[in-house]
């Protein structure tokens, strides 16, 4: 008996432990069962923070940026930008661009607006032979338009002085010209290359000989041998002749005086092309002798202060400034500018003019 006791006693400790396994297994199920049962009443108690508004759907257009307003913005700005800067533009141009600002800034007529011809235009002919090959074309009107205006005043000038406060603004090609317009009007027309630093009538003209006016006044030729006769027109013109650094002593000689008593009384008209005024003051002696003097300013380049400047000069040497001639004009820009003499080169009058 004593030893089935210990043999029962011996078998009962395994299961003393499998039964302490089972309770603890039985106690944390209760307690995962108690949990699973307290989550579940708080569920049932409790409203979620967050629903269900729509449907998360793909955009078909951007939230952001808005393109309309944004370009519409734009747009705006951009013209608001633009006229300001057209006006800013307008307020710092300090240059001639119509026949109006001639008037409003100088106190003198404009005569005309010579236009720049291209190189289309001109093909093989070039600007000073252009008046006498296209003379219904709108350049050579408004060189006619300039000899009625210089022909208008009150006292009609004989000899006309043509000068610029620059150079490169156009004067010698305006002066022969001018002087071929009048010479196939019938006038009889002499023109004098004043200019004696810088000569260019025997280029432009091809004279065959460089005799000129510096010869006459030192007595080394006479005036009926320097004169030369323009094969296009009829034009007489007197080249420069030999440079001479001492011109300004020539030009205030009694032989210039002489000279131009003697073209006076054989010509209806006499141009004189002068030097720039500004840096020369042989210009000043050559419009002193003058009976009127012809300003040209290039179109949208010549600074108003200088052209001021020149004009006083000019008037500080007693020459009567007839009127002003604005040259080298860009006729498309000119037209869209708005300007009431841009009303000269509207297409509406194409059927005046002879290209």
């Amino acid at each position: 008996a004593q030893a089935g006791l210990e043999r029962n006693a011996q078998a009962q400790i395994p299961l003393n432990a499998i039964e302490r396994d089972a309770e603890a297994s039985r106690t944390l199920l209760q307690a995962v069962l108690g949990s699973i049962q307290q989550t579940a009443q708080q569920a049932a108690i409790e409203t979620p923070d967050a629903r269900v508004v729509s449907a998360a759907l793909a955009p078909v257009q951007p939230s952001f940026p808005r393109s309309g307003p944004l370009l519409a913005a734009a747009a705006s700005f951009g013209v608001l930008f633009g006229l300001l800067a057209v006006y800013l533009r307008e307020l710092a141009d300090a240059t001639f661009r119509s026949g109006e600002d001639v008037r409003a800034v100088l106190g003198l007529p404009c005569f005309a607006l010579i236009p720049e011809i291209g190189a289309r235009a001109l093909k093989r002919t070039r600007i000073e032979d252009f008046v006498a090959h296209k003379p219904l074309s709108p350049f050579a009107e408004q060189l006619r338009a300039l000899r009625a205006g210089l022909w208008f005043g009150t006292e009609r000038p004989r000899i006309i002085a043509i000068t610029a406060a620059r150079p490169a603004e156009g004067k010698t090609t305006v002066a022969i010209a001018l002087g071929r317009a009048a010479a196939l009007s019938g006038e009889r027309v002499a023109v004098l290359d004043c200019d004696i630093r810088q000569p260019s009538f025997g280029r432009l003209m091809r004279a065959d000989s460089t005799l000129g006016i510096v010869d006459c006044l030192l007595g080394h030729a006479k005036l009926e041998d320097v004169i030369r006769r323009d094969t296009l027109t009829g034009m007489d013109y007197v080249p420069a002749g030999a440079a001479e650094t001492h011109s300004l002593g020539l030009l205030m000689s009694d032989a210039m005086g002489r000279i131009m008593d003697t073209m006076r009384r054989d010509y209806d008209l006499v141009l004189l092309d002068a030097p720039p005024t500004c840096a020369m003051a042989d210009a000043r002696v050559v419009a002193r002798m003058a009976d009127a003097t012809l300003l040209c300013v290039r179109w949208c380049s010549s600074s108003r202060a200088v052209v001021r400047h020149s004009l006083e000069l000019l008037e500080e040497a007693q020459a009567r400034v007839a009127g002003v001639a604005l040259t080298r004009v860009d006729v498309r820009t000119h037209v869209r500018s708005g300007f009431a003499d841009a009303e000269v080169y509207h297409p509406r009058y194409g059927g005046y003019f002879r290209e």
